[in-house]
């Protein structure tokens, strides 16, 4: 299963401290795979870009296969992969099905009322 995650300010799920005001409500979103080693940056139509360092340069991405070693800055704000990754919410996993219980097996057998035709039980 995939968890996607947004990144900004207020209500996202990754806050980012932004005295700048350069980061958006939300900024981007990370998708991380089930077994937590693949991470996709999504921008979100932030006003001022979503980038990567990427040999030496920041390249401006509107979608990005990432790694826990790159740096990603939203806005002005720089912060590296792997900690980012570290913000993470801890998400709880969906409560486990409560089933009724069985009914318990009874000694009646059924058979159909020959006046009726109705199933009834003895």
């Amino acid at each position: 299963m995939i968890e996607v995650f947004t990144i900004g300010r207020k209500d996202a799920d990754i806050l980012l401290e932004d005295p700048e005001q350069s980061v958006s409500k939300c900024h981007a979103e990370l998708t991380v795979s089930s077994d937590g080693r693949n991470f996709y940056l999504v921008d979100c139509g932030s006003s001022n870009g979503t980038f990567i360092r990427r040999q030496g340069n920041w390249e401006r991405i509107k979608q990005e296969v990432v790694r826990k070693e790159d740096a990603v800055r939203f806005g002005m704000n720089v912060v590296q992969m792997k900690d980012l990754l570290k913000m993470l919410p801890r998400r709880t996993p969906p409560a486990a099905r409560i089933q009724s219980p069985v009914p318990a097996r009874t000694s009646l057998q059924p058979y159909r009322n020959p006046e009726t035709g109705q199933i009834e039980y003895r």
